[in-house]
């Protein structure tokens, strides 16, 4: 096992994945194709191997030379531009978090995705020589709360989380000036490119002149000899570009700092005129080349007149149009510009790959910069800023309604994080066209593709429900739902535990000989929602289920806890209880401490939104009794016009009662909209839907209540 937990907290969500129940449910390792990105079929293609079940770990090597500290920017900066400044000002703080509980972990995972600030396991400022799935710092008692890292902007608020602070930081582009010096005078490797004017003749790439200029930090006329017709040493360095572009409190600050235009177009993509300028020896064209500009820039900036003929004259361009941007095999726009990160994430359903919508995708470079961005209801997701050589891509299995843990073979670590995908390290550009594909993983259930396949679609499922439900007039659940995934043949459950307090874990913790009864326990990190993947599922099976358990959670958000402590209580009752059959019991043979009647009112909801939305084999036409005392066709029969029989299924336990569906009009809106903390059985939920609804509807009362009695076996 890859990490030790607080065996408490532990054994509670295990508890939880295990016991809470509703109705039963009716490539090679990592591989890349790194060719061009420019059709749908040369992406930088991930899709997780079917048969691989074993996470790797996170080998970090040395300690770098840290470029971005304050003393060592305000040196670069007044190397670069002659200044005196005494301090730059502080862009971000190195933080490094030390949770000990899971509020701790708890608050770090929601601060993250409100504030957008990508946070990691390992520290930042180490080199990485094998990047895996984790990483545990030696130096922790309790690997579940290894320590964690963010470079934090300095406008944004820390959360309430044991932390410290390793450096205060300025982080400059990373094509700029400042940058590149700042790397030499620590003797770290630079990625960026401060080469601002390639030219298109000699075939020089991004040098910006010859190849034999050897410019770099460390020439006495750094940056000058990045010119054209400037090589290193060879002509004093004055005026532009030594004279700073901006200025602390300048505005754009520091990003006025980037040596090349800021993306002035939707698609992210630099502007492309350009002047066309020529060297002269004594009246004599020696050599031509094209110089982009940018906003504010003119072609005057770039001549250069040294006496008797010589010198450098430039002219204005024609502008240069964008080329058409192609597409991936989303359908998503692949962008222009090769170093824009940008992509498109599908899942496996049942055949045909379809999109992950509103996934976080995670991203990070080689030092303390990252992003986070999300999927769009297409699976495509794309970054407005550009990165350089290195580029860290992970998947994260939340979203601002969500948050999916998942285990597998009784890792139950997993079940104190969110799920992710660590997709791999690029090591080069393009990065604008990355596939990640997941697969349904069915070879074997305990491997890591299948696990994200089961992420991909609950991610999925949320928020079909949402659209669908809401579109319904159904409450939508909690924002920030806790979701909480199992590798095995059960089925799926509500208990909405998420920071409650719940007095019967003490109960079930001496009935399986734990110990002594321990106090109540409440954790933000605890499953509202639980749902099982068996090797056989399919995604209509499996999302079936999650449909069923968000109609409990829409539900849970009109009732609270005084509906659901009883409701739980009778699961757990009747799940121990020997002679029982199953979590709800059956009519006639029900636990001590049962409350069956709110049982059957819950679960009825419960398989009307399972049938609504995903088409499960309970809660419509066929399907309208389970355990022989919860109506599970009833709301659909409510609202529909087909006209059929339901028959009591309980005789001679109970008067036998039959008669037509001869009821219709019902909306969910209305069936949910009766729903309060005093209406806990179907007689409750009967007379209050009336109350408020049944003159919208074209039915009497004696034959609503006579249809609806039906249903009610305990009446």
């Amino acid at each position: 096992m890859k990490y030790f937990r607080n065996f408490i907290e532990l054994f509670a969500i295990a508890v939880a994945a295990i016991f809470i129940y509703s109705c039963a449910k009716d490539i090679d390792n990592k591989t890349l194709d790194k060719s061009s990105t420019q059709t749908p079929t040369q992406s930088r293609t991930r899709t997780p191997s079917n048969d691989n079940t074993t996470e790797t770990a996170t080998v970090l090597g040395r300690q770098r030379n840290n470029p971005y500290t304050i003393t060592n920017m305000t040196l670069a900066f007044n190397t670069i531009y002659r200044t005196n400044l005494v301090a730059l000002p502080v862009t971000h703080k190195y933080i490094k978090f030390l949770p000990t509980t899971g509020d701790h972990l708890a608050e770090l995972q929601d601060w993250e995705i409100n504030t957008l600030t990508p946070v990691f396991e390992f520290p930042l400022e180490y080199e990485v020589t094998t990047a895996g799935d984790y990483y545990v710092d030696p130096a922790v008692q309790d690997s579940a709360y290894t320590y964690r890292y963010a470079s934090v902007p300095i406008n944004v608020t820390l959360p309430n989380v044991p932390h410290q602070l390793i450096s205060a930081l300025f982080i400059p582009p990373i094509n700029s000036y400042v940058a590149e010096q700042a790397f030499y005078q620590v003797g770290e490797i630079y990625e960026g490119d401060t080469s601002p004017h390639p030219t298109e003749t000699e075939g020089n790439g991004g040098d910006g002149d010859d190849v034999e200029d050897d410019c770099h930090p460390g020439c006495d006329n750094y940056p000058c000899c990045k010119l054209g017709w400037n090589d290193c040493n060879e002509y004093p360095c004055g005026g532009d570009p030594i004279d700073p572009p901006c200025l602390p409190g300048s505005p754009n600050w520091p990003a006025c700092l980037d040596v090349f235009p800021p993306p002035t177009g939707p698609d992210g993509d630099p502007d492309p005129d350009y002047c066309e300028c020529t060297e002269y020896q004594q009246g004599q064209a020696v050599k031509t080349w094209k110089v982009q500009i940018g906003p504010g820039e003119d072609c005057s900036q770039f001549e250069q007149n040294w006496g008797v003929g010589s010198g450098v004259e430039c002219t204005p361009g024609v502008s240069l149009p964008d080329p058409p941007e192609l597409t991936n095999e989303c359908g998503c726009p692949i962008p222009n510009n090769p170093n824009i990160p940008a992509g498109c994430i599908q899942v496996d359903t049942d055949g045909s790959p379809l999109p992950v919508k509103t996934v976080m995708v995670k991203l990070k470079d080689t030092w303390f910069s990252g992003d986070i961005t999300f999927t769009n209801i297409h699976g495509c997701w794309r970054l407005n800023g550009s990165y350089s050589n290195n580029v860290w891509m992970w998947v994260q299995f939340q979203n601002s309604n969500c948050k999916v843990r998942a285990m597998r073979k009784w890792y139950v670590w997993q079940a104190l994080v969110v799920a992710d995908d660590y997709v791999d390290r690029f090591k080069h550009p393009p990065y604008n066209d990355i596939y990640v594909h997941y697969s349904n993983g069915a070879i074997d259930n305990e491997s890591l593709a299948r696990r994200y396949w089961a992420c991909a679609h609950t991610i999925n499922s949320d928020n079909e429900y949402r659209m669908g439900a809401g579109g319904d007039g159904i409450p939508a659940p909690r924002t920030r739902i806790n979701y909480l995934l199992n590798a095995g043949n059960s089925t799926g459950g509500a208990p909405m535990l998420q920071g409650n307090i719940f007095s019967s874990w003490p109960q079930l913790l001496i009935a399986f000989g734990i110990g002594p009864v321990l106090p109540a326990l409440t954790s933000p990190l605890y499953p509202d929602i639980t749902n099982n993947y068996s090797q056989t599922d399919g995604a209509a099976t499996y999302k079936g289920t999650h449909f069923h358990e968000c109609g409990h959670a829409s539900h849970h958000t009109l009732v609270g806890e005084s509906y659901w402590t009883p409701y739980r209580n009778h699961i757990i009752n009747n799940s121990l209880q020997p002679g029982v059959t199953g979590p709800y019991g059956n009519f006639g043979n029900f636990a001590i401490g049962s409350d069956p009647e709110r049982v059957a009112l819950g679960e009825a909801l419960g398989n009307f939104t399972g049938f609504r939305y995903g088409s499960t084999g309970l809660g419509g036409e066929g399907g309208e009794w389970s355990f022989g005392f919860i109506p599970a066709g009833l709301m659909f029969d409510l609202g529909d016009t087909l006209v059929d029989i339901v028959t009591d299924p309980n005789p001679p336990l109970t008067p036998f009662k039959t008669g037509p569906d001869n009821i219709s009009g019902f909306t969910p809106a209305m069936i949910f909209g009766a729903l309060n903390p005093n209406v806990n059985s179907v007689r409750s939920f009967r007379n209050r839907l009336s109350t408020l609804s049944l003159g919208s509807t074209p039915n009497t009362l004696p034959a609503y209540n006579t249809f609806v009695d039906i249903y009610d076996v305990f009446n």
